[in-house]
């Protein structure tokens, strides 16, 4: 596949989000363009951009982000880029996010270690209810219990 591109750029002539999406043989270059900060991102578009850019170019196994002119960033940017690998690693794809800047990585670490725990001992709310609804018996019970220890403990 020969090197292509295409500039995805919001918010008209802003200094706002933009990625830039590059294919080079078997993987993309995804740059990371602007002020990704919570006030001014609209990173809602930006999704979309990237799932067309993966069907337009199907054989591509790997995506690296760089953020190389990435001018100020927050959490957009790392809900951003954790959607992103969420939706490329479930269509099979290899996402790199190693030349990304440290504190990025940190955020990104961090939220992904969070998003594991919660997987681990998810709350299914099926399940909640279940508990709820056990824990309401046996606190009755338990009442019951205590009205019939004093009835018991009064008429003797």
């Amino acid at each position: 596949m020969s090197d292509k591109g295409s500039l995805i750029k919001k918010q008209g002539q802003s200094n706002g989000p933009c990625v830039r999406f590059q294919a080079h043989g078997d993987y993309a270059v995804c740059q990371l363009i602007g002020n990704w900060q919570i006030e001014v991102a609209e990173t809602e578009l930006l999704y979309s951009d990237l799932e067309c850019f993966v069907s337009r170019y199907p054989a591509l196994s790997e995506y690296k982000f760089l953020a190389e002119e990435l001018e100020e960033w927050d959490s957009s940017l790392v809900v951003y880029l954790n959607e992103c690998e969420k939706k490329l690693v479930e269509s099979g794809k290899v996402v790199d996010l190693s030349q990304l800047p440290s504190g990025v990585l940190r955020l990104i670490k961090l939220s992904q270690s969070s998003k594991f725990s919660r997987k681990k001992g998810e709350f299914s709310f099926d399940a909640g209810i279940d508990i709820i609804e056990n824990e309401i018996f046996r606190f009755r019970e338990e009442v019951a219990n205590v009205i019939k220890f004093w009835g018991e403990w009064i008429g003797s």
